[in-house]
């Protein structure tokens, strides 16, 4: 159901259906997400998850992958 919430969220943010999320989805498989996009989900992030990531993370946050993993390390995804 998490799962569910974040790639519709972040379908939602892109402007992208859901159905073009996966785990392995990123920014190189997803012409969407731009560096403007990037900053969107950024954003998404630190609201929907009450998290705060520092500017100089924000080149981490490039797939869907790493997301998933820095919010289950966070204990803010499952």
């Amino acid at each position: 159901m998490i799962k569910n919430n974040l790639y519709k969220n972040i379908a939602d943010c892109i402007g992208i259906d859901i159905n073009q999320i996966n785990k392995n989805s990123d920014m190189q498989s997803i012409k969407e997400w731009d560096s403007i996009n990037h900053i969107k989900i950024i954003l998404l992030l630190e609201k929907k998850y009450k998290i705060k990531i520092k500017t100089s993370d924000f080149d981490k946050f490039t797939s869907i992958k790493f997301i998933e993993d820095y919010l289950k390390k966070n204990k803010k995804y499952s």
